[in-house]
């Protein structure tokens, strides 16, 4: 399922970061690695490597900022200095520009829109 994520819609993208959530316990790759792997865009690129942290250890979910939001949200979760949900937002505003830019080919607005819509829904979560 993974390997077609550079030719997928913005929703096969969304089910897919949603299905990593549920994989998270097993050995399947990284979804962090792999939605970076399908980015042609080298800030895509970047903001993808910031929300998805594989060497972080213990990670919750799907190992992204959008599924530690949610605990976050949920339980009142504050481990570490970082604040989730303030870095969701600033990365809301990057996906924004980037997005804006009209710079992505069909791929990586497909891909920064359904990572978009991912951190969208974790901080609506409120």
């Amino acid at each position: 399922m993974f390997y077609k994520l550079a030719s997928s819609s913005g929703r096969e993208i969304e089910r897919a970061i949603e299905f990593s959530t549920l994989l998270s316990s097993k050995k399947t790759g990284h979804i962090g690695e792999l939605l970076k792997d399908s980015a042609q865009n080298p800030k895509l690129k970047e903001v993808i490597n910031q929300l998805w942290r594989p060497e972080k250890p213990g990670f919750i979910g799907n190992g992204g900022t959008a599924d530690f939001v949610r605990k976050q949200i949920r339980y009142g979760l504050s481990l570490g200095q970082t604040d989730h949900i303030n870095k969701a937002k600033e990365r809301l505003r990057n996906l924004q520009k980037i997005m804006a830019s009209g710079k992505l080919d069909e791929n990586d607005y497909a891909l920064a829109n359904a990572i978009y819509n991912d951190l969208k829904k974790a901080l609506n979560a409120k």
